[in-house]
């Protein structure tokens, strides 16, 4: 381990990159600490196969491709003396300089406001419009009437049917409703609400079919009035997911409304 004489912290080898956390090069830190190690021991014995003839790039010179355009002296620079170099000189590399020039932006019409903006031609198979609000709303038509097909919906059908299902109850849903809740007491629960949804407030006008009766509890076998609750066709499948949330939900709606009467009178 080096020790670095700035900080004091112990190191394997004191980089370039600690020293910039100093604001400080290389080449200052051996100015100001001639003397002071700059690679730990774990390293300093490797040096010995690296040296002169020893090095695999000993003899053999070294390529001077790309110093001729960005470097004219041939000098090793700093960060901060590339970036004073290169606001010197701007035209270098840049525009029709560089190799990877594709000829600028493209300036192209937004699908869905209409106005112009410009686009890098790297993207321009993937940006089609000029903003995040335009490029959610051009989506949203894209894919408005787009049904996925009976292949793939059989697919995902197949990954969460049966135990593999979340909302999975050990097979419950294919329990048989006892006698008690038969048509006479769904009517009642369903005249005692108004014919209305209790969660989106549709009616059964609406809703285009007879209302449906839900189980507060989730429990078949509890067929209580204060156990049922009237519902949409739509809302009595969004409340399949978090029961415990609305389960507390329709409780505490029952008790507000201080349900005691009988759904089948």
């Amino acid at each position: 381990m080096v020790k670095c004489r700035i900080c004091s912290k112990k190191l394997k080898i004191i980089s370039p990159s600690h020293l910039r956390t100093h604001n400080i090069t290389t080449k200052e830190y051996r100015e100001l600490y001639p003397n002071a190690p700059m690679v730990g021991e774990a390293y300093t014995h490797l040096s010995k196969y690296w040296d002169g003839e020893d090095n695999p790039m000993y003899g053999k010179p070294s390529s001077n491709k790309g110093k001729d355009v960005r470097s004219p002296e041939g000098k090793q620079r700093t960060t901060e003396g590339w970036r004073k170099w290169f606001e010197e000189n701007p035209s270098v590399n840049r525009g029709e300089n560089n190799p990877n020039y594709k000829g600028g932006p493209l300036l192209r019409e937004c699908p869905i406001c209409g106005g112009g903006f410009l686009v890098k031609p790297s993207l321009k198979e993937r940006k089609k419009t000029c903003s995040k609000e335009c490029d959610r709303k051009h989506r949203t038509i894209k894919m408005k009437g787009w049904k996925m097909p009976i292949e793939g919906r059989q697919k995902l059908s197949n990954l969460r049917m049966g135990e593999k299902n979340p909302a999975w109850r050990g097979g419950t849903s294919f329990e048989p409703y006892p006698p008690k809740f038969n048509s006479k007491l769904k009517e009642g629960v369903r005249r005692r609400d108004g014919y209305v949804c209790q969660l989106c407030g549709r009616t059964e006008v609406d809703n285009g079919r007879r209302m449906s009766v839900h189980h507060i509890d989730y429990n078949k076998k509890n067929c209580e009035e204060q156990n049922l609750i009237t519902l949409c066709i739509v809302c009595n499948a969004k409340v399949n997911v978090d029961r415990s949330y609305w389960c507390l939900y329709f409780n505490s709606l029952m008790e507000s409304k201080n349900i005691g009467i009988r759904a089948n009178n």
